[in-house]
């Protein structure tokens, strides 16, 4: 959802949006704020581990979870707020 929330700014800001999954690197496409890109910087590890099981495997803690959900959440808010 965080991936193509990115991607949706990107087509409304840029008019194309790329063939990537890291979130930083699409954050940083939309001029996310320093704290969007942090967010996407913690998770990043999680998604792409997710995404490509054959990649190094990162095993987050129960409360990091709650965080980046919360966190996750937030983004995502961010993101609808921009698109509407």
């Amino acid at each position: 959802m965080l991936e193509k929330s990115l991607k949706a700014l990107q087509i409304r800001k840029l008019k194309k949006f790329e063939m990537v999954h890291d979130l930083v690197l699409l954050a940083k496409s939309v001029d996310a704020p320093h704290d969007v890109i942090q967010v996407c910087e913690r998770v990043t590890k999680y998604y792409i581990s997710a995404k490509y099981p054959v990649s190094i495997r990162v095993i987050p803690t129960e409360e990091d979870v709650e965080s980046d959900i919360a966190d996750v959440e937030g983004v995502l808010e961010w993101a609808r707020s921009i698109l509407k």
